[in-house]
């Protein structure tokens, strides 16, 4: 029963919310849905053959890792499984700061921005120019589906329920897609997700309308000399943080666990026109240097663009529950001397 001041809870919301946290029906969806996803990436391929996606050709169908993924200490404590989504990500990553009011502003209700990563009244705003390669269950031995996604993201969200979690979150407003099968799948748990056109050439990328066919953007990418060695240490903290999305007066929390040892980036110089407005971004056109792949400075991610190709493990839905603080010292990876397990 709800406390005096709170708001009835809907009994079937908290049990679908309940299945959600459940290893037996992450097993059931994976079994129903694998031949689903199989059938639909025929027809995607096919598809292909009449309009390539061409984007960073040069990077595409690269041999995957073996699944699942092993975790590391920095990991969250959830099992990786092979009832988990798993696949490619090829694309370029644009990391800017915009005004941390707007921000806010497009944020679920009951979220707020970390103030730690509020700099001179802006934030880190993370702009996704991607293509998910076979998207298939870990356990599916046959090839999934591939297809073009595109948006902004707001890392570091902070839940204001005064419950300690043991990480921040990552709330992405918009997602176009180019294939509908997948946009449907986005919306069963939350996401924000609209079918829309696509054209891509080896370094460009396009977006229209679906049905109006108006101009939604336009991005160019040059890529830059690799200077120095290679490092990642700025994404892990952008993109590693959960994905929490509004369902249905709930929260319902996604993870990308990226292969970082099998990962590659390399700079690239971005011009990227928005001919409307994003959420957190104005229409216009901008410029974005290739960015410096080194540490953070002062706290604070360096600004650019990037071109990533990585192997990743979506772990499927899970509730708020399992990321409590109560978990912190219970990583993937124990201190040394423990046998304590990940939690389920």
């Amino acid at each position: 029963m709800a406390t005096p001041g709170e708001p009835s809870k809907n009994p079937i919301l908290e049990f679908v919310v309940w299945l959600y946290d459940q290893t037996w029906f992450h097993w059931f969806t994976a079994v129903v849905a694998s031949p689903c996803y199989w059938v639909m990436g025929v027809f995607y391929r096919l598809e292909n053959l009449i309009k390539p996606i061409l984007i960073w050709k040069d990077w595409q169908n690269r041999p995957l890792p073996k699944f699942p993924l092993a975790l590391t200490r920095n990991d969250l404590p959830i099992k990786t499984r092979s009832c988990d989504d798993c696949g490619s990500y090829v694309g370029t990553l644009v990391g800017t700061y915009v005004d941390a009011k707007n921000l806010q502003a497009i944020l679920p209700a009951g979220t707020s921005l970390d103030p730690a990563h509020i700099h001179d009244g802006q934030h880190a705003l993370v702009m996704l120019f991607g293509y998910t390669e076979n998207l298939h269950f870990v356990w599916w031995p046959f090839k999934g589906m591939s297809y073009l996604e595109c948006g902004v993201a707001v890392p570091h969200i902070r839940i204001d329920d005064n419950v300690e979690y043991v990480t921040r979150f990552f709330y992405i407003p918009i997602l176009h897609l180019n294939r509908l099968y997948p946009v449907i799948l986005g919306w069963m748990v939350g996401y924000r997700k609209a079918w829309s056109r696509f054209t891509t050439t080896t370094n460009t990328y396009s977006i229209k309308s679906l049905f109006k066919g108006e101009k939604i953007l336009d991005a160019v990418f040059t890529p830059c000399p690799q200077i120095g060695g290679q490092k990642s240490e700025h994404w892990r903290e952008l993109l590693e943080e959960p994905h929490v999305n509004e369902f249905f007066g709930d929260k319902l929390l996604l993870h990308y666990h990226w292969d970082w040892k099998n990962a590659e980036m390399q700079p690239v110089d971005a011009t990227v026109t928005l001919h409307r407005d994003f959420p957190g971004i104005a229409a216009g056109t901008y410029h974005f240097k290739g960015i410096d792949l080194g540490e953070w400075n002062d706290g604070r991610a360096p600004i650019g663009a990037a071109r990533l190709s990585s192997p990743f493990e979506l772990l499927l839905p899970f509730s708020l529950g399992r990321l409590r603080g109560k978990l912190r010292n219970n990583q993937a990876g124990p201190p040394p001397g423990s046998t304590q397990p990940p939690a389920d």
